[in-house]
Formats: C-alpha cells, structure tokens, sequence
C-alpha cells in the first residue's frame, strides 16, 4: 500500500524536498520545494548540526502544512564509492550473495566500513558468451548513523535511502523511453548518464559542481556579490558565457569586470569540459556515437547560457523536460510554476531505492533472525522428540534435515561459476598475450648464435664469401683448398640443433688468383621454429637426467 514520504537531498547551501507517495506505480507529488541549508549544518552529506537542521525542516514543513514524519535519504556525498563490474547473467539471490561475499575484491580500498548496494545495468555479448555489467555502491556506514540519529532526536522515522547517481536513473528509467543523455548540475558534482534501449549504459560522477562557479563570482569585488546565494542568482540572470564587454578602458571598473567576466567563463568552460571528457570516454569504450536526446536537469542547468554551450558540444539534439506532462502533481502545485528540473533526482530516490542498510539495521536484522532460527530450533526439537515415536518418522526427519544441508551446500558452492568464469577470463588473455608474443618474433632472433656457431665449426681453411639471410632461410657461399673439408664442414653444421634441412646442393672446382686449386659450394640452411628448438632441448636434456640416474 501507497504511503505518503519526505524524500530529502541535502546540499551546503540548498536543501530539496518532495513529499510523495512511496510504493505507487505512478506516485503524485504533493508538494516539492528547496530552502537554504542552515550556515555550516551540512558538509559533504553529513548532519553537523542537527538540531539547527532539524528545526529549519520542521519549520519549512509547518509551513506547508506537511505532517508526515517518514524520511527518505537521497545520499549525495564524495564519500559514496561506486564501480563498475561485469558478471555472468545470475538470478537476484545468487547477484546478492556474489556481491556481498566477493565486493572487497572489486574496490581498491577497505570498505569494510561500508553498506553494500548494487545496481544491474545492462546485459551484453562477448566472445565468451553473455555477461551483465552491476553498479556497486558503496556507503559508508558512518554517513547512514549520521542520518539515523538525526531522524530519531527529530522524531522522524526512516524509510530507506537512495544514492543520487540511482536517483536519476530509476526517474528516466520510469518516466523516458528512449535513447539519450543525461546531464545533472548539482552543488558539489555533475552526474553524466548515458541510457540505451531502456538500460543505464554509463555513468560518472564528478566532484565538480556548479559551487566552484559561485566562488569564482565572489571572488570578484567588481560585481558586489557577498554570499552564494547572490552568486547564483548572479549566474541565472547574466549569460557570462555569451556577453561581450568589448574593450575597456585599463583601470576602469568595466576593465575588472571584464576581467571577472573572462575568470567566470573559463570555470564554466571547465564544467562543459567534465561533461565532454565522460562522453568522450563513453565512445571510446563503447566504440558507439551518441545517440537520442539531450538533456540538462539540476539546478545548475538554470545558469545562463551553459544550455546553449552543451547544445554546440553535443552532436544529439537538445530537448526540455515537460515535468507537468510527465509527472502528477496534487491541487496545491498545479497552479505553481514547477521546477523539476530541480527536484528529479529528489523524487526519483523514492521510485526504485537501492537496497543500502546500516550497520545498525544490518544487527538487527541477524538478531531478528536469530531470534526467529532459536524459535524454529526449538519448536524442531519437540517435533523431532515426537517423531521418535516411530522409526519412519525418524527418517523422514533425518531425509528432511539432509536435504537442507545440500541446498545449503550447493548456495555456498554458487561462487565456483564465478571463479570458472574468472578462469575462462584469464585464459583468453592469456592466449592474447602469447599470440602478441608470437607476432613479435622475427626469424632473424638467432643471428647472433649462427655466427658463433660458425666460428666454432668452419675449419680455417675455409672462407666465407657470403652469408645470406631471407626469411628463414641461410645461403653461405664458401671456398676450401680440398672437398674432404668441405664434406666435414657440412657434418658438423648438420649438429647446429637450431638449423635444418642443412644441404650442399653444389660444388665447383676453380683456381686462386694465385693459380692453386680452389673448391668453390654453396651450402643451404634454415631455422627451426623456436618451439621445436626447445622442445629437443627439453627431451635432450631429460635423456640425459635419465642416463645419469642409470649410471648411478
């Protein structure tokens, strides 16, 4: 059954609020509204001062005339790690018990401090067959308490929590159906989705928000901003992006403000660039153009002019959002101009919530559990004493009781499927590698050996007059006072392990410049491959092991 809830996205100087119904197909939004965030109560998600924030939402709620007293988190802190991993297609319970048995494995840091969540992206094909790619989040305990002893000395309650990157996709998931690009501006980051057939493909989230952009405004004297929340309206009422001072005169206040003009664009450029350098990344890794629709939502996309920026950048048409036409809106907000862009990923924390639990909740689930495994434990051991009545039920018992431990057996073993595949995985690389080693090898590698060889094996009476390499292949031209020598010397570089098909396909009788009689042959060769080399090595090498261990 429906329940009507307050979802809460907290920022340093804005904090959203929607109150909605939780638990509906298609919620109605009862009312949706942002206040300043008490000086220095919230930082990078968490409650500093709780009592100063809890008495400004109760006063914004009276004001509204909102009772409800069921809170939901939408998280939004740099403290939040996510990632990135692909797994074979599993069933939900066997996701679950993979991600939270193995999620150390996939985080390069300890997490051990940190509530585990995931999120299925999508399912692909690769050469090794059919795979999905999971979003794992992970939250840190310590930020959940936080909200939790607030919510408990405020006198709310806790419905559940979401992280703002979900947020936004579970609200295009249930309100877009087509290809396309999402860009959310907020406080302290941008949050780049790209959605495909319905499925989130990517994400990132950059800890860079439109905050850097206030800061670069009160930075400036010239333009009489004394707090952020002048700055930002600053930014919403003057296309900094797009408005040309000309040239001032130097010394003059024009000439400073122009100067903070060109410092304000460059950090708005360096926004669009965070947004460019995801998407880039997206089509490099995808090997896929963008496709589908454009759209800018948070509350940064009211700044002037960064619309017009990202719709220059973008090479997918730009579309606005109608939230009017998308979302239903209770009596009281339909005569109100509705900013959704603002409150999207607010809303969208109560669609589809991830599973996240505190330590707190994750303790007292196991002691419910507990609890309840005592009850049937005891509740066993009287049926079982009345069931040794007859030897039949007995067996039944002890047939029953066995067959548990084999399903419990066989969950705990559902991780050898992911340490094959991980096998599977490997060996394909493998086989890269050693097919990349292959490609570099040259049949040349073994000059060096061939000329050694050549100087131990060529009587000296011998002269080369030509060595020739091609491919494989070794032609030596040579010349020796006396067949016999020549016959010798094609012995012994029949010995050479490295060469084959050794051959003196001809032999000619000639004369010195000074008249005493010369042979003149050519003699043939060619490499072995490398692997047989070895291999002839290896069996030499063993042969004699062997012939040794007989002497003894």
């Amino acid at each position: 059954m429906a329940k009507r809830v307050i979802s809460i996205e907290l920022g340093i100087w804005w904090t959203k609020v929607v109150c909605t119904e939780y638990g509906k197909k298609a919620p109605q939004i009862y009312d949706m509204f942002s206040f300043r965030t008490p000086e220095h109560s919230v930082e990078d998600g968490y409650i500093r001062d709780k009592e100063g924030f809890a008495q400004a939402l109760k006063e914004e709620l009276a004001k509204r005339q909102i009772a409800d007293r069921g809170l939901f988190f939408n998280i939004n802190s740099t403290k939040v790690i996510t990632r990135e991993i692909s797994l074979p297609v599993l069933k939900e319970k066997q996701l679950e018990g993979i991600v939270q048995t193995q999620a150390k494995e996939y985080f390069p840091m300890d997490i051990s401090g940190c509530s585990i969540s995931y999120r299925k992206m999508y399912e692909a094909y690769s050469d090794e067959g059919i795979f999905m790619r999971v979003l794992l989040i992970a939250v840190p305990d310590n930020l959940l308490s936080n909200y939790i002893s607030f919510a408990e000395s405020a006198g709310f309650t806790i419905e559940g929590f979401d992280y703002i990157g979900n947020s936004i996709t579970s609200f295009v998931d249930t309100y877009f159906k087509e290809d396309g690009i999402v860009v959310q501006l907020e406080e302290s980051e941008t949050i780049v989705s790209v959605f495909s057939s319905n499925n989130l493909v990517f994400q990132r989230v950059a800890p860079n928000g439109y905050s850097m952009v206030m800061s670069a405004v009160m930075d400036h004297g010239v333009l009489g901003i004394d707090n952020e929340y002048e700055a930002f309206d600053y930014l919403v009422e003057h296309d900094i992006l797009h408005t040309d001072l000309g040239e001032p005169e130097p010394g003059t206040d024009e000439e400073r403000k122009a100067e903070a003009y060109a410092d304000i664009a460059d950090v708005l450029n360096y926004q669009t660039r965070v947004v460019m350098t995801a998407l880039e990344y997206y089509k490099t890794q995808s090997k896929q153009d963008l496709r589908g629709k454009f759209y800018l939502i948070g509350s940064g996309a009211k700044i002037a002019g960064l619309a017009q920026v990202f719709r220059e950048e973008i090479p997918v048409e730009y579309a606005e959002v109608n939230y009017k036409s998308l979302l239903r809106y209770s009596k009281r907000l339909s005569s109100k101009e509705v900013a959704g862009a603002d409150f999207a990923a607010a809303f969208g924390a109560t669609l589809r919530p991830l599973t996240i639990k505190s330590k707190e909740m994750r303790e007292k689930e196991s002691k419910k559990k507990t609890r309840k495994s005592t009850g049937i434990i005891f509740f066993g051991t009287a049926v079982v004493s009345a069931a040794l009545i007859t030897t039949g039920v007995m067996r039944y018992v002890v047939a029953i009781t066995e067959h548990e431990r084999l399903k419990r057996r066989i969950e705990e073993l559902s991780y050898v499927q992911e340490i094959f595949n991980e096998n599977q995985e490997m060996t394909l690389k493998e086989a890269q590698y050693m097919a990349f080693d292959a490609l570099t090898r040259t049949d040349n590698e073994r000059m060096g050996e061939l000329m050694a060889q050549l100087e131990e094996n060529l009587p000296s009476s011998v002269t080369v007059q030509s060595l020739s390499v091609v491919g494989s292949s070794i032609t030596l031209s040579l010349a020796s006072p006396d067949k016999l020598t020549a016959a010798q010397l094609l012995m012994n570089l029949k010995d050479i392990p490295f060469l084959d098909g050794v051959s003196l396909p001809a032999i000619i009788e000639g004369e010195d410049a000074a008249g005493n009689k010369l042979w003149q042959f050519s003699l043939t060769a060619s490499y072995v491959e490398p692997e047989e080399t070895e291999a002839e090595e290896t069996e030499t090498m063993e042969t004699e092991e062997a012939s040794e261990k007989t002497a003894e």
